[in-house]
């Protein structure tokens, strides 16, 4: 009996034993979970830096993963390897974050995070492979879709774990540390249940065929660098012998300006809690946790949505619940000193929004697979990756001197502003309103 047939067989008597693997990966979800809300509480309130330091050390970080996925994407596809880029990723993830309890400046803080980075992305480039690897064909796409709800539920568990954390340890002045360092040991235990619970695949599948496998992200945080930001280089210089189209290089840039519009909110509210209300940790992983339960638990919700909806109505109401969100927590600096009761608004504000995340997204990448051409299709979804990446690497440089310089309530303002100039954006072309309808009306090849 071959590889495949003996899959199908342990499928029909519900066990599979080449799916335990996943558990490596939900582990390393919770330590990747539980330091989400870190970066802006630790340079905040343990550097005690402003939120210009912030944008420069969330852009070097997402830098730094730049390069290394272009290292380890290379690397891995030259030695055709799956299991020692997991095992290259979880344990310099260990390492490095192990080394948190030395760190004492800002400079020491963005040299660790750019070696977590560069060390963590090693598993980037391989985790799908991984997945369809371990899988028979007819299964892919139910595999893949499970992987990326364990990873989901892997960071929901990670920050319910750290909420309960700091909420145990509020007058610990090096709580952040410990959590840190907690986040090390389980990628340590990661790094082991990988060593074995998986398997190197006895089958290679080439990139190409996963053209189908749209990368969609549940969360939407700047700590998520593209997986495929290298791309980006070639992106109107490319030599493929199909070019993209007009209108495909169009929708990119929009998407692009959408999340960098996005990041301009996401990106200093957290600071804004804690400098304007005086937050504590509890309240900044409350704040992320309901955004990233929202944002998981709309997902499905959201593809059923977008299949019984037009694709420009699927994306115009959740743009424009954001717009005005935006838009009025512009109030929310004018009453922080004076009614407490805008901090409960403040954390549903940010909570309620990540709801919308999953219609934006499906949406977007959805409208993409339409007016790519079938041929280079799987590589518009990585261009796309590429792009909103970039759009989360100019906000981190661009918010904080925004915020320093002209205040909280306009660069909430500005964030409303770059999203309604992105909606006008979408609404002036014909091609991506009748998206439904592209295959059968005429268009540039």
């Amino acid at each position: 009996m071959e590889l495949g047939e003996e899959k199908v067989v342990l499928q029909k008597k519900g066990f599979d034993t080449s799916h335990l693997w996943y558990i490596s990966f939900l582990v390393a979800n919770i330590s990747g979970g539980l330091m989400t809300p870190l970066m802006p509480l630790f340079v905040t309130n343990y550097l005690h830096q402003n939120i210009i330091y912030y944008g420069i050390t969330s852009s070097a970080a997402s830098t730094a993963s730049v390069v290394a996925l272009i290292f380890w994407g290379n690397l891995s596809d030259s030695l055709g390897k799956r299991k020692i880029f997991i095992l290259i990723a979880f344990f310099g993830s260990f390492l490095s974050l192990a080394l948190i309890m030395i760190v004492g400046s800002l400079e020491e803080y963005i040299i660790l995070l750019v070696s977590f980075q560069i060390f963590s992305m090693a598993s980037v480039p391989v985790s799908t492979l991984l997945v369809i690897e371990n899988s028979v064909e007819s299964q892919w796409a139910r595999t893949v879709s499970i992987f990326s709800m364990i990873s989901s539920i892997g960071s929901v568990i990670g920050l319910i774990f750290g909420l309960a954390i700091v909420s145990a340890g509020l007058n610990d002045p090096d709580i952040l540390k410990i959590i840190y360092l907690i986040s090390a040991l389980i990628y340590l235990l990661s790094f082991v249940l990988s060593i074995f619970l998986l398997k190197e695949p006895s089958k290679r599948v080439n990139r190409r065929k996963l053209s189908w496998i749209f990368s969609v992200r549940t969360l939407e945080k700047a700590r998520y660098s593209p997986s495929y930001v290298y791309h980006i280089i070639r992106l109107f210089h490319r030599k493929d012998r199909e070019p993209f189209r007009p209108i495909l290089k169009y929708y990119l840039l929009v998407c692009m300006f959408l999340m960098f519009a996005f990041q301009l909110f996401f990106i200093p509210f957290p600071v804004f809690m804690l400098n304007s209300y005086g937050a504590s940790e509890t309240t900044i992983y409350v704040m992320y946790l309901l955004n990233n339960v929202l944002s998981t638990v709309t997902f499905n919700y959201a593809g059923a949505y977008i299949k019984r909806s037009s694709l420009g109505k699927a994306l115009f109401i959740p743009l424009l619940i954001r717009i005005f969100a935006f838009s009025g927590a512009a109030i929310l600096p004018l009453y922080a000193s004076s009614s407490s009761w805008t901090i409960y608004l403040a954390i549903l504000v940010y909570g309620g929004i990540g709801a919308f995340w999953s219609f934006i997204n499906i949406t977007q990448i959805t409208v993409i697979s339409k007016i790519a051409k079938k041929i280079n299709r799987g590589s518009a979804i990585g261009y796309y990756n590429s792009v909103i990446g970039i759009g989360q690497i100019v906000a981190g440089l661009v918010s904080g001197l925004i915020l320093f310089y002209l205040g909280t309530s306009i660069e909430f303002i500005l964030a409303a502003l770059g999203a309604f100039i992105g909606l006008v954006l979408v609404l002036r072309k014909k091609e991506l309103m009748n998206v439904d309808n592209y295959n059968s009306i005429p268009h540039n090849p």
